[in-house]
């Protein structure tokens, strides 16, 4: 293994760069051959692209009545759960004539580049080593979770693009303040902020980092982390107040205290263990990887305390200090987010391999930097180091490529083909137009048929896990919509993740309802003759 040199010369940071890009290059035209048919959809997507579809026709960012469990059963109501930058993308691509779901598909593949391009320049800058800046451009693009998120119409691409502008450009603030850096950190972390409300850690980390680490007085640093948090702020904070002027809430959800559940967290050592082994290895396998990499980490840190450094520059071991507080802090700070949003406003989060997407992009600048401060204070760990992380990085890249493989089958959501050749799907298709269609999954229909769908009464809500107080009278309301066959249930019995829906016999029991038809996947039903 090449060892990590002390500088380079201007031919081998070209060449570094170079090779950043191709491996970019290789991610965006991975992730378009995998989306040729399609991005994956699931129920955010649809809200994106439902409020994307009403901006366009001049209803504002709203959701159509009963299409998904953010939206009202009986009338349109204001985009509020979500920020209102991805779907605005989506309806200024439909504006233009193009397609949203073709304008998000290369949009979010193209971010797929960008983003391992970022994490390359970044770590080749704080580090100055060619190698450290090829090996994370690798370990982004080969991440089947970083994969997966810039594979469907989701917002964890911009997210992730506007977090690592920002916070890069942040850090060279902190090196040496100047007004470009901290305004175009200003300008992307606003954005991401704009396209998923965990934007608020990346503007609590930013303003930390400006008080405590710049290179000024108290007084100067205090001002500048304000004006920071004030203009990162401002434009979330405008929407903010819109929504609570048109719906009374902030971002349409509850403040309701409740203890995050057990098994969330074990899917959230699920997901942080898979960064290190495929989820197919036993769970007790990967949960021994996952804590003997933090001990090593720990045991790490502590052999290196107080040695000196040998050949890292000081201008690279001062951008590792101050970028490690900068993109430290913000995890720091992601995860207390996450965990104060699952325990006080929203049970329904799920501790995924997708919200942990943009902690693994920050994962990965953070360890290679602390890589090339282990190996510059102790040189006889290089090869181990190098070779571990190369290690890491072919067995991510094998997991993707399976994944990038089957992808198409059941792998993408309401996209996958199992969705899209359902004998049920076909079975909505053929149904007049004046019928009305009610289901457990409205969304899935509404993408697949182009038809209008409801979703059944709610037996709990699914953000505050109370019980719904109108669940009868609303199962009423149905069983009088669908008197006179006017309107038909399709129930999917493959989609069990929503435990807050009543079950399909409760339905056609209470509801006496009569079968019209059956698939594999579920059946359709109507009112009794």
């Amino acid at each position: 293994m090449t060892p990590l040199p002390a500088g380079l010369s201007r031919q081998q940071r070209t060449g570094a760069v170079v090779i950043v890009a191709l491996v970019a290059l290789a991610a965006i035209a991975g992730a378009a051959i995998v989306t040729r048919a399609g991005s994956g959809l699931d129920a955010d997507s649809i809200t994106y692209l439902d409020a994307a579809q009403n901006l366009a026709a001049g209803r504002g960012l709203a959701l159509t009545p009963g299409l998904s469990v953010e939206s009202n059963p009986l009338q349109r109501v204001p985009l509020t759960h979500h920020p209102p930058l991805f779907p605005a993308l989506l309806a200024m691509f439909q504006t233009l004539g193009i397609d949203p779901l073709a304008g998000a598909r290369w949009l979010n593949v193209l971010l797929f580049g960008v983003n391992a391009l970022l994490v390359g320049l970044i770590v080749r800058r704080w580090t100055g080593s060619g190698a450290l800046a090829i090996l994370g451009a690798l370990l982004v693009s080969a991440s089947v979770d970083l994969f997966r998120a810039h594979t469907w119409v989701l917002t964890e691409p911009i997210f992730i693009t506007g977090v690592l502008l920002g916070l890069g450009w942040l850090a060279r603030d902190l090196e040496e303040p100047r007004g470009g850096a901290l305004a175009g950190s200003i300008v992307a972390i606003g954005l991401a902020s704009l396209a998923r409300y965990a934007g608020l850690a990346a503007i609590a980390a930013g303003a930390i980092a400006l008080a405590l680490w710049a290179p000024l007085t108290v007084a100067q640093r205090w001002r500048r982390a304000a004006l920071f948090a004030a203009a990162t702020a401002l434009p979330l904070l405008a929407w903010l107040l819109r929504n609570r002027s048109v719906e009374g809430s902030f971002t349409g959800k509850q403040l309701i205290v409740h203890a995050i559940p057990v098994g969330r967290a074990r899917q959230g050592l699920d997901s942080l263990s898979a960064w290190l082994l495929p989820d197919v290895v036993p769970a007790a396998v990967r949960y021994a990887a996952l804590v003997l990499v933090v001990l090593a980490i720990v045991a790490a840190c502590w052999h290196t305390r107080g040695l000196a450094d040998v050949a890292l520059e000081p201008r690279h071991q001062a951008r590792i200090r101050l970028g490690s507080r900068v993109f430290g802090t913000f995890a720091l700070a992601y995860v207390a987010l996450v965990g104060a949003t699952i325990s006080l406003f929203d049970a329904h989060v799920p501790l995924d391999a997708r919200l942990l997407a943009p902690l693994y992009a920050v994962a990965v600048v953070l360890a290679l930097a602390g890589v090339a401060r282990l190996v510059d204070r102790a040189p006889r760990t290089r090869s181990l180091a190098l070779w571990a992380l190369v290690l890491l990085a072919a067995v991510s890249l094998t997991r993707t490529t399976l994944w990038a493989v089957g992808s198409q089958l059941d792998e993408m959501g309401y996209a996958s083909r199992v969705w899209r050749e359902s004998a049920l799907v076909a079975e909505v298709k053929a149904l007049r137009d004046d019928v009305q269609v009610f289901s457990n999954a409205p969304d899935a229909l509404y993408a697949l048929t182009g038809k209008p769908a409801r979703l059944v009464p709610l037996k709990a809500d699914p953000f505050t896990r109370q019980e719904n107080a109108s669940y009868a009278d609303e199962l009423g309301r149905l069983e009088r919509e669908l008197k006179g066959r006017a309107g038909v249930v399709v129930y999917f019995r493959w989609l069990r993740w929503r435990w807050y829906l009543p079950g399909e016999r409760e339905l056609a029991e209470r509801l006496r309802l009569a079968t019209v038809a059956t698939a594999r996947e579920g059946a359709m039903y109507g009112a009794p003759d």
